[in-house]
């Protein structure tokens, strides 16, 4: 029977490694950028997808399982509501400051092609308040480089995850939550139906519409994870089977449609299994790093503009110098605000749960 224990057996929510995992994810994220920010050409792809493509398809089904546990345990929307903005808002928020009014002066300085105005930096934050990034780049900072287009490109995703957390939160909160399983089901075919024909370029749809559907995809692929979490069991040879799917769907050219549950399932099955549990507790960085990478990436890929440094090094120096600013969004930033929650809790999964 130990064989075939399920998910909700073998998932423990104090003691798992999917910390860690989203931490390797976070450092894919800033590795996939090596290539388009230090001038080295595209990023390297795994079947149809690039390794950024992938990392930001494993978190959003980690947020998927994890989400949604996190508004059944809630006491109410209000509470919900509250704790999702309160992981993603600040962090994000002090992001843009950071960048708008350090980064993106200390460019100024340094990049020969570009000059800041404290306007533009102004106008930076004003514009992306809402977590949909209206303004990419300050001014002509940027000027000169390989990619000139954005101070911080992965910020993007906090939108759509947003939309995911709105809408769990209120299909639980207006639904009967015997239903609430099937609509997540039929939200997932959705989403997989009309992303087939994108994947395969049958169709062309808008940037903002096919995006949301795929990692909408991919949230859903969690969630029906969690609400079946008792049934589905959880071994290693279906992991297996998972990591086969996953390879097929990349083969065949139909990753972003297809590969949602085996990725979730496969991830589940590595939070449960590796030896990791305790890293990333209880001090989480990898949204510091995913959030802060990128635009530490640009600032180096300036002051090494004159030189001919290897992708190797440039990856290390870019993962060396973000920790620290990881570091401090978690203690200075995420943390404290995590604080104000003030909310009991019966369970410990939710506090794991934060943006891709």
């Amino acid at each position: 029977m130990g064989n075939r224990q399920s998910i909700a057996e073998r998932f423990d929510a104090r003691r798992n490694s999917l910390n860690f995992i989203r931490l390797t994810l976070a450092g894919l994220v800033v590795i996939a950028h090596t290539w388009p920010v230090g001038g080295y050409g595209s990023t390297p792809f795994l079947g149809d997808q690039d390794i950024g493509d992938w990392a930001v398809a494993g978190f959003f089904t980690i947020s998927g399982f994890l989400i949604t546990g996190s508004r059944l345990a809630s006491s109410s929307a209000r509470s919900y509501y509250w704790k999702r903005f309160l992981r993603i808002y600040p962090g994000f928020l002090a992001a843009l400051l950071v960048v708008a009014f350090v980064a993106a002066p200390v460019a100024g300085l340094i990049n020969s092609n570009g000059s800041y105005q404290i306007v533009d930096g102004i106008t930076y934050v004003l514009k992306n308040l809402g977590l949909f990034i209206f303004q990419r780049d300050i001014g002509n900072t940027l000027t000169g480089m390989p990619f000139d287009e954005a101070w911080n490109s992965p910020l993007w995703t906090l939108s759509y995850e947003a939309a995911c957390y709105v809408v769990v939160g209120v299909l639980v909160s207006f639904l009967p939550r015997r239903h609430v399983r099937w609509v997540v089901i039929w939200v997932l075919v959705l989403c997989v139906a009309v992303t087939i024909p994108q994947a395969i370029d049958a169709v062309n749809l808008p940037l903002l519409f096919a995006r949301g559907l795929r990692l909408g995809g991919f949230f859903a692929a969690g969630a029906t994870l969690y609400f079946f979490r008792g049934a589905v069991p959880l071994t290693g040879l279906l992991a297996a089977c998972a990591a086969g799917l996953t390879a097929v769907t990349m083969y065949l050219g139909v990753f972003q449609a297809l590969a949602g549950l085996p990725v979730a399932y496969l991830l589940l099955y590595l939070g449960s299994t590796l030896p990791f549990h305790r890293i990333g507790v209880p001090n989480d960085i990898s949204y510091g790093i995913y959030i802060y990478g990128f635009p530490i990436q640009q600032l180096l890929a300036m002051s090494l503009s004159d030189l001919s440094v290897p992708i190797p090094v440039f990856v290390a120096l870019s993962l060396g110098l973000t920790m620290p600013l990881a570091l401090a969004s978690w203690f200075v930033v995420e943390k404290p605000a995590l604080r104000l929650r003030r909310l009991p809790s019966s369970r410990r999964i939710h506090e794991q749960s934060w943006p891709a």
